[in-house]
Formats: structure tokens, sequence, C-alpha cells
């Protein structure tokens, strides 16, 4: 029984440093999950956030174009089809995850 409380026994030594070797990997490994949980909360919380903003413009599109338009004018419902199809078009983008482009 002496021998198993000397520091200097290799069992006793070699069994410490595989202790701390599935210490060092548990803690590894709670970091990581910690960084992918905090990516995946980022990620959904921009996709709601993008979601809520291409919704508000999208709702506001039809009466804003109405209210903003030249009322007498015989283009006016040709100009505001092609102005909502852009406008509309503009706010899905907005849903897109690379909504600028990287610098090269």
């Amino acid at each position: 029984m002496e021998n198993l409380n000397k520091m200097d026994n290799p069992e006793f030594y070699d069994a410490r440093m595989k202790l701390e070797a599935i210490h060092q990997d548990i803690k590894r490994l709670m970091e990581k999950s910690n960084q992918e949980y905090l990516d995946l909360m980022l990620s959904n919380l921009k996709k709601d956030i993008l979601n809520s903003v291409s919704v508000y413009i999208s709702d506001d599109i039809e009466n804003d174009l109405e209210q903003n338009m030249v009322n007498p004018c015989k283009m006016r419902e040709t100009c505001k089809e092609k102005f909502n199809g852009f406008l509309q078009n503009n706010s899905k983008l907005i849903k897109q995850e690379n909504m600028f482009p990287k610098k090269l």
C-alpha cells in the first residue's frame, strides 16, 4: 500500500495524466458546444429580424406607393405595378444569407 501513496509511482502518474487529459477534453467539448449554441442562437436571431424587416417592408409597399405617386398620370398603374415588383424583389433580398458582397 505504501507504493500507491507515493507521487513518483508510475501508475499514479499515468492515471493522473489520463484524468487531466479527460478533463481537458471535456472542457474543450463544453467550450465548443457553447460556441455552437451561441452561433445557432445568433443565426436564428438574425433570420427572425431579417424576416420581420422584410414582412414590414412588404406590407408597406402598396400603401406607400399609393400615397406617394403622382395622381393625374396615365402611366400611374403601370409604374405602380413595376415599382411594386421591384420593391417586393428587394424586400426578398433582405432575407438572403449573403446580403452584402465580400470584399476582394
